[in-house]
C-alpha cells in the first residue's frame, strides 16, 4: 500500500507542473529570410534623374514577405534611403523606379525584401546616372567666312542632353571683351542640331575666339576648346606690278592688277614711286609721287603713265589701292629706268646673295641693252677698293645675253674668294655707245677661314709628339717636353670641345710612328730615356699592349708607318750608326718594313727612294701618298712626294718636288681631291691630286714667340683642324680650305 500511495504522489505532482507551462507558436521554427535571384546591370534603366532597378525573389522561405523593394545611396555617402513596392507583397518581379536623383552622379543600390524571419539584400551595384547635359563642337572657321568686320561661325550640338534647350548661342573672347549671342540674338538652330550665326561689329585685322554652347535643364554645355580666328584687314588685295613696254626717255606706262576690293569699295587706284627703297615702307603715296588709273579694263588690270623722268636714274614703282579699310600696296616693287644709249644694269641686294662652300652666288638684271646690242657683261669684286671695275678689280666674272633668263636677269658664281674679308661687287654691261656700271656697288663678308680658339690643350707643353685620329677623336701621345721624354695620352672630342687624359703609355716616349685602320691603332718605333723600341704596340679600349716584336736593326725614331690591307708598313726613321773611331751617329733611313698581321712576321721590301724623317703617309683605298718630312741638314737628300697604289714597296711614282719655302712638314690630310699640310713655320700647303700642283695657302693665325714649336693638321668627320704648341702655350682652330685662296703656286 505504502509504495501506491508513493506513485499516486509522484503523478500528481507532474500534471500539476504540465498544468502550469505556457502555450508556444511552433509555426516559424523552420523559416528562413527571403532569397533573391542574382542582381545585375542588366536589370537597370537609368535617365539622368531616375533608375529604374528589376529584381525577382526568389523565395521568401517558409515566412511571407511583407516588404520589399531597393536601397540605394550615393558612393562614398553614409545616408542610405529607401524605395519601397507599395503596390504588392510577396516573392516574385517587382520593379521601382528612383527619382530625384542627381544626373551624372555614382550610386550603389541593392534590393532588399522582409519577412518574419527578418531582412535579406541582394547583390549591391554600382550605377551612373545619364549626364543631363549634352556637347557642342565649334566648327573650324574657313577662311571665306571671314571678313575684316563680321565672321560667319557654326555649331555642331553632337550630343544634346536630356531635355529642351532653354537657350543656344555663341560665346565671343578677345582681348577687349567677352560678348554672347544667343537665340533671342538671331542665333539659328536647324534641324535640332546645327546653331549658326553672322557676328558683326568686329575690329580688322584682330583675333577673336568663338565657342558653341547650348543650355538645358541641367546647365551650360560648350565645345572642348574654342575655336581661333583672325579677321581680315578689309583691305583690297593686288597681283603682278610690270612695265607695259620699255621706258622711254622720260617716262613709263605701268600696269598692275586689282585682284579684289577687300571688303569695301575702292575709291582710289594707281601707282607711286621714288628713289629710295633701302628706308622699310618706301615708296607710299604720302611721301613720294604718285598717279592715279582712271579705269579697270576687263580683266581687272589697271595702267597709268609716270611722267618728268630724270635719266640714268633708278626709280622704284608700286601699285597701290584704296577703300574704307586703308590702303593695299603691291607685293613687288619694280625698277624702273629711263631709255639712254648705254646699257642699263643692276645687282641684287647683297641679302639675296648665296655664300656657301667658298662661293658666292649673285643676281642681277639687265634693265636695258640702251641704243644698241650689249657686247659684253661682266661682274667685278675687289676686298682692297670699294669701287671695282675695269681698271681695278681682284676677280672678273664675264657673261654673255645667252646667259640672261626670259626677263633678262642674271645669276653669277663668284669663286676664289678668301674667306674672313669684305668684299665690293659691280656689274658692268657694254654696247657700241660705251660700257656702263650698275648705279650700286654691293659688298658682303666672307665667313672665316679659321674657326675661334677650340679648348686649351691641358697636358704639359711638348713638341715632336705623335699623333694619331680615331673614333672621331684627336689623339696626343709622347714627345719631349724641353726637359724629358714624357708618356701622356690626351684625347680631344670636338663634339663636346672637351680634352681629356688617357692611358699613358707603358714609358716615355719620343719618336714613334702612329698608325690607324678603323678603329685599331698601332705604335711603332720611337725610344724611352735609356732604349730604343723594340716592341709594337697597339691601343684598344684605352690600353696599350704588346702586338709584335721588332728586330734591332728596324730601331729607329720619327720614322713614317700606314697600314695597308693585314700589313703595317714602316718607311725610313733615323738610326744610330756605328761611325769610324767608335763613335755613334744618327742617319737617315730609306728602309721599308712590312709586318704581316696574318703571318706574323716582319719582311724586308727594299728602300724608298730617298731617306725619309718625320715622313707623312696617307692611304687612299690602295693609293698611298709619302713623302716631305724634315729637310736634310747636309743637303743629303731632296724632299718630294711619291704615290704607291699597287702595294708593290719597291715601286714609286713620284708626284712632285716638295715647294720653295716649306719647311719641315710632319703631318698631311687628304682632303676633297687634295694633299693638305702643315710647315713648322704654320704655313698651310695644298698639293692639288688633278693638277699636281703645290698651292702656298694661309697661314694659321696664332704664333708663339719661344720655339720650338709642333704644328699638326687633322681631319675629323670632313672637318679639318691645326694644332699649335710649345713648351709652354697651345691652340687648336678649325681650319675651312673652302674659303682659303692660294697665294701663289708652283
Amino acid at each position: 500500500m505504502k509504495q501506491l500511495y508513493f506513485l499516486l504522489t509522484i503523478f500528481s505532482l507532474l500534471l500539476s507542473g504540465c498544468l502550469e507551462d505556457p502555450d508556444m507558436n511552433t509555426g516559424l521554427q523552420n523559416a528562413l529570410k527571403p532569397e533573391f535571384e542574382k542582381f545585375s546591370g542588366d536589370d537597370i534603366t537609368k535617365t539622368a534623374t531616375t533608375i529604374v532597378a528589376k529584381a525577382t525573389i526568389k523565395k521568401e522561405n517558409g515566412s511571407p514577405v511583407t516588404e520589399r523593394g531597393f536601397q540605394y545611396w550615393e558612393e562614398n555617402s553614409t545616408n542610405i534611403q529607401k524605395e519601397t513596392d507599395k503596390e504588392k507583397e510577396g516573392k516574385g518581379t517587382y520593379s521601382l523606379t528612383i527619382d530625384e536623383l542627381i544626373d551624372g552622379a555614382t550610386y550603389m543600390i541593392c534590393p532588399y525584401a522582409i519577412n518574419g524571419v527578418g531582412t535579406s539584400y541582394g547583390d549591391t551595384i554600382k550605377v551612373n546616372t545619364n549626364r543631363g547635359t549634352g556637347r557642342v563642337k565649334t566648327t573650324t572657321i574657313e577662311d571665306e567666312a571671314i571678313n575684316a568686320t563680321s565672321v560667319n561661325v557654326k555649331g555642331i550640338i553632337a550630343e544634346k542632353g536630356e531635355g529642351e534647350y532653354e537657350d543656344y548661342g555663341f560665346r565671343l573672347f578677345n582681348a577687349e571683351k567677352d560678348t554672347t549671342f544667343n537665340k533671342e540674338k538671331g542665333v539659328e538652330l536647324r534641324d535640332d542640331s546645327v546653331l549658326v550665326y553672322t557676328i558683326e561689329g568686329l575690329e580688322p585685322n584682330t583675333e577673336y575666339f568663338v565657342e558653341a554652347y547650348a543650355k538645358n535643364k541641367f546647365g551650360t554645355f560648350s565645345s572642348d576648346g574654342k575655336v581661333k580666328f583672325t579677321t581680315k584687314d578689309g583691305l583690297p588685295q593686288l597681283g603682278s606690278i610690270s612695265l607695259k613696254e620699255d621706258a622711254g626717255y622720260d617716262y613709263a606706262i605701268l600696269r598692275a592688277e586689282l585682284v579684289c576690293e577687300g571688303d569695301s569699295a575702292v575709291k582710289e587706284f594707281g601707282f607711286c614711286w621714288g628713289t629710295d627703297n633701302r628706308t622699310p615702307g618706301r615708296p607710299n603715296i604720302e611721301q613720294d609721287d604718285t598717279v592715279r588709273a582712271l579705269s579697270l579694263d576687263a580683266d581687272n588690270f589697271f595702267e597709268a603713265t609716270i611722267k618728268n623722268l630724270s635719266a640714268a636714274t633708278n626709280y622704284y614703282v608700286i601699285a597701290y589701292a584704296t577703300n574704307a579699310f586703308g590702303t593695299r600696296y603691291s607685293n613687288d616693287t619694280i625698277r624702273v629706268v629711263t631709255k639712254r644709249d648705254l646699257p642699263t644694269i643692276f645687282l641684287n641686294e647683297s641679302s639675296t646673295y648665296v655664300i656657301s662652300a667658298g662661293v658666292v652666288t649673285i643676281g642681277g638684271e639687265l634693265q636695258s641693252e640702251g641704243k644698241t646690242p650689249v657686247s659684253e657683261l661682266a661682274v667685278y669684286y675687289s676686298s682692297s677698293t670699294k669701287t671695282p671695275g675695269p681698271k681695278s678689280y681682284e676677280g672678273k666674272k664675264e657673261f654673255t645675253i645667252a646667259d640672261l633668263d626670259e626677263n633678262n636677269k642674271f645669276t653669277v658664281t663668284l669663286e676664289n674668294i678668301k674667306g674672313g674679308k669684305e668684299y665690293y661687287v659691280r656689274a658692268y654691261a657694254t654696247n657700241e655707245s660705251g660700257s656702263a656700271p650698275s648705279n650700286e656697288i654691293q659688298k658682303f663678308t666672307t665667313p672665316s677661314i679659321f674657326g675661334e680658339d677650340l679648348a686649351t690643350f691641358p697636358g704639359s707643353g711638348r713638341v715632336e709628339f705623335s699623333t694619331f685620329c680615331v673614333n672621331s677623336q684627336i689623339y696626343i701621345l709622347g714627345g719631349y717636353s724641353g726637359t724629358g721624354y714624357i708618356k701622356e695620352l690626351y684625347g680631344y672630342s670636338p663634339s663636346v670641345n672637351k680634352w681629356a687624359a688617357l692611358s699613358s703609355y707603358n714609358e716615355n716616349v719620343y719618336g714613334a710612328s702612329v698608325c690607324t685602320q678603323d678603329d685599331h691603332v698601332y705604335s711603332v718605333g720611337g725610344r724611352t730615356n735609356s732604349k730604343w723600341f723594340t716592341e709594337l704596340y697597339t691601343y684598344e679600349n684605352n690600353t696599350w699592349s704588346s702586338f709584335a716584336s721588332m728586330d734591332s736593326k728596324m730601331e729607329c725614331i720619327f720614322p713614317t708607318s700606314f697600314v695597308y690591307k693585314d700589313s703595317i708598313i714602316l718607311i725610313g726613321g733615323e738610326r744610330a750608326v756605328t761611325v769610324p773611331e767608335s763613335k755613334s751617329s744618327m742617319e737617315v733611313q730609306d728602309t721599308i718594313y712590312r709586318y704581316d698581321m696574318v703571318n706574323k712576321e716582319w719582311i724586308g721590301c727594299g728602300n724608298f727612294p730617298v731617306p725619309i724623317k718625320s715622313g707623312v703617309s696617307i692611304t687612299s683605298g690602295d693609293s698611298v701618298f709619302v713623302g716631305l718630312g724634315s729637310i736634310s741638314k747636309d743637303n743629303s737628300y731632296e724632299r718630294g712626294l711619291w704615290l704607291n697604289t699597287f702595294g708593290n714597296w719597291g715601286d714609286w711614282t713620284k708626284l712632285a718636288d716638295a715647294p720653295t719655302g716649306m719647311g719641315n712638314v710632319c703631318s698631311g690630310i687628304l682632303f676633297k681631291d687634295c694633299l693638305y699640310y702643315v710647315d713648322n713655320g704654320g704655313i698651310i700647303w695644298r698639293f692639288s691630286l688633278a693638277t699636281k700642283e703645290w698651292s702656298k695657302m694661309s697661314s694659321f693665325p696664332r704664333k708663339l714667340d719661344n720655339p720650338p714649336v709642333d704644328y699638326r693638321i687633322f681631319l675629323l668627320d670632313d672637318t679639318i683642324y691645326i694644332f699649335l704648341i710649345n713648351y709652354y702655350y697651345s691652340y687648336l682652330k678649325i681650319y675651312d680650305p673652302l674659303w682659303d685662296v692660294p697665294q701663289e703656286q708652283k
